[in-house]
């Protein structure tokens, strides 16, 4: 079904099950849910997927119970340039969510010694060995990770791109600019597109693909470590992409929300990006 809603980050749901924010906010959030659902999605379930172990098992099980009680069970699924919200068992999904991770993104784990050899001449001097362009899918395929990236190994790829891109991607200097705005990001989008056999041109492709490489620009790149790295970003753009559909998008972290402005002001959406403090702020009576 097709239907208004709110759109949250796990940080915000966490911070309504933690009762961290100010105690308006809660109220807000409850008497909005009058008009709108609060749905839960793939994104939130992947990112109660990282750091799981049986030890923390129980917790995030808390976790997902309260976010399906402010749901009242409803999943938003996105495809491509759609949506549809219907009612889904939280902890199947979460499940099959573990199941699609184990069989659909395997993990590719670099030997140390390639990896000692990646950080001690940089990435792309390392690609100058002809012999090792052969190892470059999997060393990609480590960096780009849905899953489970190598945060240095990421790190090392990012700078190939950013410091002095190839002349293949020269388009790459567009995304060098220090501010950056959106006909440039949209310029490099369908740069990158043309490289693509068949184009996707579906919008929501080129705008994940806009929220990500804005990571290769100074001003709105990540600070990268185990904890944020590649599996976090793709994380973060698929809930930018389904909050496109929504009225709002709320979400504490202010790289996400920077990112996500531009995405939106670059292909016109009209979804209102807040912090709960700009919405307590907008809002309140």
């Amino acid at each position: 079904m097709k239907h208004d809603f709110i759109y949250l980050d796990w940080n915000v749901v966490k911070a309504l099950k933690e009762k961290s924010a100010e105690p308006i906010f809660s109220v807000m959030i409850g008497t909005l849910k009058t008009q709108f659902i609060i749905p839960f999605s793939f994104a939130h379930l992947c990112d109660r997927q990282k750091n799981m172990s049986e030890s923390n098992i129980k917790f995030i099980k808390e976790d997902l119970m309260f976010f399906n009680s402010l749901s009242d069970g409803y999943m938003l699924g996105r495809y491509d340039d759609d949506y549809d919200i219907a009612k889904h068992d939280i902890l199947k999904k979460y499940d099959e969510i573990t199941t699609c991770k184990q069989e659909q993104y395997p993990s590719f784990n670099i030997p140390q010694e390639i990896l000692q050899k990646i950080k001690s001449v940089g990435a792309k001097n390392f690609f100058k060995n002809q012999e090792n362009v052969q190892l470059f899918p999997l060393i990609a395929l480590s960096a780009f990770s849905r899953f489970n990236c190598n945060d240095e190994v990421y790190k090392e790829m990012r700078e190939v791109f950013f410091s002095d891109p190839p002349e293949e991607v020269a388009y790459f200097r567009d995304l060098q600019k220090p501010e950056i705005k959106s006909e440039d990001l949209r310029k490099f989008v369908e740069n990158m597109l043309k490289s693509e056999q068949p184009e996707n041109h579906a919008l929501r492709y080129k705008m994940g693909m806009a929220y990500l490489f804005l990571d290769f620009n100074q001003n709105y790149r990540e600070k990268v470590s185990p904890k944020s790295n590649f599996t976090n970003m793709y994380t973060d753009s698929e809930h930018m992409l389904n909050a496109s559909f929504a009225k709002y998008y709320i979400t504490q972290d202010k790289k996400t929300r920077k990112k996500t402005k531009l995405v939106y002001q670059t292909y016109n959406i009209d979804t209102e990006v807040f912090s709960i403090e700009e919405f307590i702020d907008k809002f309140k009576v």
